[in-house]
C-alpha cells in the first residue's frame, strides 16, 4: 500500500494496523513520520484540488482516531494542527474558508 492509497481509502472507512504497518515496514519508516506524510498529504492534497474537503476531513478524523484510540500514541504537532484545521471546519460557518486559514497558518508557521 502506498501513502496515497492509505489516504485514499482512509477517506471512507477507518484505518487498520495492516494499512498502517503495511507502509511502515515498505518504506522503513516509523508510524509518527507515516502520520506526519499523511497529514502533509491531506493537506496538500486538499489545497491542491485532489481531496474534496469532506473527504479530507474525514481522512484526518480516521488518522486521529487511529493514533488515539487505536495506539495511544498520539499525533505529532504538525498532523494535530492539520486535524485542528478540519476539526474547526466541521464546527464553525464557513468551514472549508477556516479550514484553508488555518492550514495557511500552520504551513507558515512551519515553514
Amino acid at each position: 500500500m502506498t501513502l496515497g492509497a492509505l489516504v485514499q481509502a482512509a477517506t471512507s472507512a477507518p484505518i487498520t494496523d495492516a494499512m498502517i504497518d503495511a507502509i511502515c515496514t515498505g518504506e522503513n519508516r516509523d508510524r509518527q513520520r507515516l502520520y506526519d506524510a499523511f497529514a502533509k498529504e491531506v493537506a496538500e492534497g486538499y489545497s491542491g484540488g485532489r481531496y474534496a474537503w469532506p473527504d479530507a476531513d474525514v481522512a484526518m478524523n480516521h488518522l486521529f482516531a487511529y493514533a488515539y484510540a487505536v495506539t495511544g500514541e498520539g499525533l505529532s504537532d504538525y498532523a494535530f494542527g492539520v486535524y485542528v484545521a478540519f476539526d474547526e471546519g466541521e464546527h464553525r460557518e464557513g468551514g472549508e474558508s477556516v479550514t484553508v486559514a488555518l492550514l495557511s497558518k500552520l504551513h507558515e508557521s512551519n515553514g
